[in-house]
């Protein structure tokens, strides 16, 4: 998909960001309003059955209905047709690109100072305190500590 310009929409896939069970994110720049954009696909192997896409619909809706400074902004889903995809329509969620490491990224290098872990637990509190209160669904490799941080 890298390469790739996403119809009717123009948005262009540059790199791989990381993927789920579920999703596969990307690296996008929307060609319209020139930014960066994150978008996530449903797994091919997932893609065309119908239950999995209801769920990452309602992931999608779910997530668009948070309203905070710690929570990536979902813009929309969408589902398009590729001239090559033989399985049927994607499907991806558009979303805020945040630069930075993840949550999952900076545990693994070792342990937070005590300064590191003070700077975040807070901000980090808040988007999970609003996570839980209108979602009830976070998971360490979806918190991202942007660079300025």
């Amino acid at each position: 998909m890298i390469g790739q310009t996403i119809p009717p929409r123009r948005d262009k896939i540059l790199s791989k960001l990381g993927e789920g069970g579920m999703g596969l994110v990307y690296k996008a720049q929307d060609l319209k309003l020139d930014r960066f954009e994150a978008l996530k696909f449903l797994q091919p192997h997932i893609a065309k059955h119908g239950e999995e896409r209801k769920r990452f619909r309602v992931e999608a809706q779910a997530a668009a209905g948070l309203n905070h400074s710690n929570i990536a902004i979902i813009y929309s889903i969408e589902e398009f047709k590729l001239a090559s995809a033989e399985e049927g329509d994607e499907m991806f969620i558009d979303m805020e690109y945040i630069k930075g490491k993840t949550l999952k990224d900076k545990i693994e290098t070792g342990p937070l100072s005590i300064d590191e872990t003070l700077n975040l637990a807070i901000p980090m509190a808040r988007g999970l305190q609003t996570a839980h209160e209108e979602w009830g669904r976070t998971k360490r490799k979806n918190w991202i500590w942007s660079d300025w941080i």
